[in-house]
């Protein structure tokens, strides 16, 4: 029955046993990433800043996309860091 279920919402079912270990079970569900997106711009819009920018940081680039979109669509300045020493010359600085 769970099996059918996670099959007909485009999902994969994982079960992994291992003797005296115990079984481990992951479902994957597909994400509706326009809703999730939607959500997030919501939210961020009601954050009350005093003119902050953001400094995305990340080796996910699909993460930072998705990040910069949001941060966009809720018009809030955002910059990508281009390098690990860049961004930990920021952070230095701003932790002075």
């Amino acid at each position: 029955m769970v099996y059918g279920a996670i099959q007909r919402h485009g999902g994969v079912l994982e079960v992994r046993s291992e003797p005296d270990e115990g079984t481990v079970i992951d479902v994957y569900l597909p994400l509706l990433l326009e809703n999730v997106k939607e959500a997030l711009i919501e939210k961020v819009q009601m954050m009350d800043g005093q003119g902050e920018a953001v400094l995305l940081v990340d080796d996910d680039e699909m993460l930072l996309d998705t990040t910069e979109e949001v941060l966009t669509a809720a018009e809030l300045p955002c910059g990508r860091g281009h390098q690990w020493l860049c961004s930990s010359r920021v952070f230095q600085r701003a932790s002075r």
